[in-house]
């Protein structure tokens, strides 16, 4: 088997997998490699990483990315590892990532559900059907984004109690701190930590703000998946477990997997399936 680097890259970084010949794994994590981030001292400095590891460069590069689903995006892509000194590379999308890592080649529903969110049909690799997707100006019901622009507007708008709203007050700051938070630059970035900055307050309104982001991203797809069940990527999704769980369980869905870490499930495709 030829050496392979494997890539699943997020919006906040990339897991790496390099398998040997002999089919041995070693995982790392680097930078995000979102089609964001590639301005001119991004390009830069990865071209110096790359031209510096040509034990990497030499293996077969199969890099799979969020933003990668435009054929324009993909080519550039591909164009740049191959002037970092890649020559063979394929690039397919996040989404490919998830149905791979959930169900390999078979047929079945998979929705990412992290800092965004998309939900997809697969069969055999390919996408059958793709819903979401759109970011989040247009999107991402069902992701960590959307959770902090729900809890954002009722904190806001004073639809919590008041000592739910001290709380917040204490940890996120008064409402024009927050707008001002927003309105910033890296406003997208603060809105998506706040999962994570309100985890372990255990109060059933933000129990049902979770509830309320997972039943919006669900609630179209609930007839569609009820014969095949559905798989789920993203930290917003492992995070939730119990949460989506219990509205599947509403709906009579018995059948779901979460996937932690696609590439771990990447590789061990990748490893069945390569002579």
């Amino acid at each position: 088997m030829q050496k392979i680097l494997l890539a699943d890259s997020g919006g906040t970084r990339t897991d790496w997998c390099l398998i040997s010949e002999g089919g041995q794994k070693e995982f790392f994590s680097g930078i995000s490699y979102h089609p964001v981030q590639w301005n001119e001292d991004f390009l830069k400095e990865q071209s110096q990483y790359w031209l510096t590891n040509p034990d990497l460069t030499a293996a077969k590069l199969i890099f799979y990315g969020a933003g990668c689903m435009n054929p324009l995006v993909a080519k550039k892509m591909k164009d740049a590892f191959i002037s970092w000194g890649f020559s063979s590379v394929e690039i397919h999308s996040d989404v490919h990532a998830a149905g791979v890592a959930a169900f390999g080649s078979d047929h079945g529903f998979v929705a990412i559900m992290g800092t965004g969110s998309v939900f997809a049909e697969m069969n055999n690799k390919e996408i059958i059907q793709l819903r979401g997707g759109l970011g989040y100006l247009l999107g991402d019901e069902g992701s960590g984004f959307y959770f902090g622009k729900l809890l954002i507007q009722k904190y806001l708008n004073n639809q919590f109690d008041a000592h739910l709203s001290e709380e917040l007050r204490l940890r996120i700051g008064n409402r024009s701190e927050v707008i001002n938070k927003v309105y910033q630059p890296d406003g997208k970035t603060f809105i998506s930590s706040l999962a994570a900055t309100v985890a372990n307050i255990d109060h059933a309104a933000i129990h049902f703000v979770h509830e309320e982001n997972i039943r919006i991203f669900l609630d179209p797809f609930v007839e569609a998946i009820k014969e095949k069940g559905i798989s789920f990527c993203g930290s917003y999704a492992w995070g939730r477990q119990e949460q989506v769980i219990k509205i599947l369980g509403e709906c009579n869905i018995n059948t779901y997997k979460f996937v932690k870490e696609p590439i771990a499930e990447l590789s061990k495709y990748t490893v069945k399936h390569t002579v």
